[in-house]
C-alpha cells in the first residue's frame, strides 16, 4: 500500500497529555481567539482530539496559580514563541520579570556563595527573563482552545500500529478505543506513550532531594534586602544549592533547595510515581544551618514546604516511532537545575506545530513529516539534557573550591556561556531549518511557505539559510555535534 499523504486528507490528530506544550502544540496548528491574523495555512485538515488523564489536568478548575504550584523560568527562545503564535500580551498577564530595576531587567539571577556575590549571570542585550507558575500558564492556554478541539478526560492505557505508515490504535482505561493518524505524546516522565513506545527506558534516581517552598515577599525584604529580594539568587556550595526565584505573585518568592547524595527514607516515599511529600520549615532550615545564617532565617519562614527525589529520563534515541512522537517531558525529561525543561518542551511544540502544517499541504508521508521534526530537535535537546546533568558538578561545586576567586570566576564563565546557549536560542531559525529539511528532496512545493509563520516561499528560505551558513550566522548546523541517523 502507498504511504498515505498528509496533504490529500484530515489528519486526526491525538494528543495526550495536558501540559504547556501539549496546549501551545494545540492552539499553534489551529489559531487561537487572540489570534489578529488569519489560520495557518493548512490547519483546517487537522481533526484534533486531546487526551487529559483526568479534569484537574486541564488547568480549567482553577484559573489562579496555588501557592505550591511550580515557577517555569522562560527565557527569550520561548517568549519569542509566544509571540509568533501571538500569545504574549496573554502571556504578560500571568507571567512577570525578573527584576523591577531599570539595569537589571535583562538579569537571570545572581550567583553567590554564602559569604560574597561572584557575579551575574545576564541575558544583556539579547532578552528578558520572565516567570510564571505551570498551573496559571495551563489554565491561560486552555481557555484558548477553539470549539473545534475534542476533549477528552480519560486515560490512555496503550496504543498499538499494525504497520510502520498504520493507523494507531488507542486503548484507554475504562475500556473504551480510538483510532488516530498521528499520536502526540505530552503528558511527562510517565507518559503511557513514552512507555509503549520506548518499553525499556526507565525514568531513574537522579540523587537529588529538591526541597520547594515559598516565603513572604516582604519578610525575604527585610532579611536579605531589596535587591536581593527582587533578583532570582542561587547561592552554591558544596553538595548544595539554595534558590530564591520571584515570580508572578509579588507577594510571594518561591524557594528551591537542592541537596546532593541523599536517598528517601523509605521506598515509598518522593518515587517518582508519588506526588510531592508534605515537609516543614524546620526540616529545610536543618538542610542549611550550618551553611548560612542568612539561609537558615529565610528556610524558618517559609510555608508550603514539599520534599520530592528528582528523576530524569536517559536520552532517547529519536522521538518518533512510526506515526508517533513525543514532546516535552516524554521526551527529554531532565534535571531543572538549569531551569530548561518548559522551555525545550515550548521549543518542541512550536517546531513539531511548523512541521505538520508543512506536511498538511504538500505531497509528504507522516513518518517523513515527524522524522524532520526530530532531526531538527533532538541534536539541541539532547545537548540540553546533558547540560542539566553536567550541572550538579557546577552548582554542587565539585572540584571547584570556593575560596578561591578564580575558579569562582571560571564557574560564572561557564555558568553564563550555558545560559546564554540555551536561553538565548534563535528558534525562528530551527523552524526555517526544519523547512530546508523538508525541501531537501524537492518534495515540497518550492513556491509555497511550508506553513512556516511569518515565512518567505520555501526556495528563499532554502537561499537565507546557505547565507546564514556562509556567514557564520546561523546556528542550525552547529549545534549538531553529532550526526544523528533516522
Amino acid at each position: 500500500m502507498a504511504p498515505s499523504m498528509l496533504s490529500n486528507e484530515h489528519i486526526r490528530l491525538a494528543v495526550v497529555g495536558g501540559t504547556v506544550e501539549a496546549l501551545l502544540l494545540i492552539l499553534a496548528i489551529t489559531g487561537h481567539a487572540h489570534t489578529t491574523a488569519r489560520m495557518p495555512k493548512g490547519s483546517s485538515r487537522f481533526l484534533i482530539s486531546l487526551y487529559l488523564p483526568d479534569p484537574v489536568a486541564d488547568g480549567s478548575t482553577d484559573n489562579g496559580a496555588s501557592d505550591d504550584d511550580d515557577i517555569i523560568f522562560l527565557g527569550k527562545h520561548a517568549v519569542e514563541v509566544l509571540k509568533r503564535l501571538e500569545l504574549d500580551r496573554s502571556f504578560w498577564s500571568i507571567a512577570a520579570l525578573h527584576s523591577d530595576f531599570p539595569d537589571k531587567r535583562h538579569v537571570w539571577l545572581q550567583l553567590r556563595t554564602v559569604n560574597a556575590l561572584i557575579g551575574e549571570i545576564s541575558s544583556w542585550p539579547h532578552g528578558i527573563a520572565a516567570s510564571t507558575t505551570t498551573r496559571a500558564f495551563r489554565a491561560l492556554l486552555y481557555s484558548l482552545l477553539p470549539p473545534s478541539v475534542t476533549v477528552h478526560t480519560k486515560q490512555l492505557a496503550r496504543y498499538s500500529t499494525p504497520g510502520a505508515d498504520a493507523i494507531v490504535d488507542l486503548y484507554f482505561e475504562d475500556g473504551s478505543t480510538d483510532t488516530c493518524d498521528i499520536l502526540i505524546g505530552a503528558c511527562g516522565i510517565h507518559s503511557p506513550v513514552l512507555q509503549c513506545t520506548f518499553p525499556n527506558v526507565v525514568p531513574r534516581d537522579s540523587g537529588i532531594i529538591m526541597y520547594t517552598a515559598s516565603v513572604e515577599t516582604s519578610t525575604l525584604r527585610k532579611i536579605v534586602g531589596d535587591e536581593k529580594a527582587v533578583l532570582p539568587q542561587l547561592y552554591v556550595s558544596l553538595n548544595r544549592a539554595f534558590i530564591t526565584l520571584p515570580g508572578p505573585n509579588p507577594n510571594k518568592t518561591s524557594v528551591y533547595l537542592y541537596v546532593n547524595g541523599l536517598q528517601p527514607d523509605s521506598e515509598e516515599e518522593c518515587t517518582p510515581e508519588s506526588e510531592p511529600q508534605t515537609s516543614s520549615a524546620t526540616d529545610l532550615a536543618g538542610f542549611v544551618a550550618d551553611w548560612s545564617e542568612e539561609l537558615y532565617k529565610i528556610a524558618l519562614f517559609t510555608t508550603n514546604v514539599k520534599v520530592r527525589s528528582l528523576y530524569e529520563l536517559p536520552e532517547l534515541p529519536s522521538y518518533t516511532s512510526g506515526r508517533v512522537t513525543l514532546i516535552g517531558d516524554d521526551a527529554h525529561r531532565m534535571l531543572p537545575l538549569h531551569q530548561a525543561g518548559p522551555g525545550a518542551g515550548i521549543e518542541d511544540a512550536y517546531i513539531l506545530s511548523q512541521v505538520l502544517l508543512s506536511g498538511a499541504m504538500n505531497p509528504l508521508t507522516k513518518i517523513e513529516v515527524l522524522k524532520t521534526y526530530t532531526f531538527v530537535r533532538h541534536p539541541r535537546t539532547s545537548k540540553v539534557h546533558r547540560f542539566s546533568r553536567e550541572a550538579r558538578d557546577l552548582l554542587f561545586l565539585k572540584d571547584i573550591d570556593p575560596n578561591d576567586p578564580k575558579e569562582l570566576e571560571q564557574l560564572l564563565r561557564r555558568l553564563q556561556a550555558r545560559y546564554s546557549w540555551i536561553f538565548d536560542w534563535n528558534i525562528g531559525e530551527d523552524a526555517l531549518w526544519a523547512v530546508r529539511e523538508l525541501v531537501r528532496d524537492n518534495t515540497v512545493d518550492k513556491n509555497s511557505n511550508g506553513g512556516i509563520l511569518g515565512a518567505g516561499s520555501l526556495s528563499s528560505i532554502a537561499e537565507e539559510m546557505k547565507v546564514l551558513s556562509s556567514t557564520g550566522l546561523g546556528h542550525a548546523e552547529r549545534h549538531r555535534d553529532h550526526v544523528f541517523n533516522m
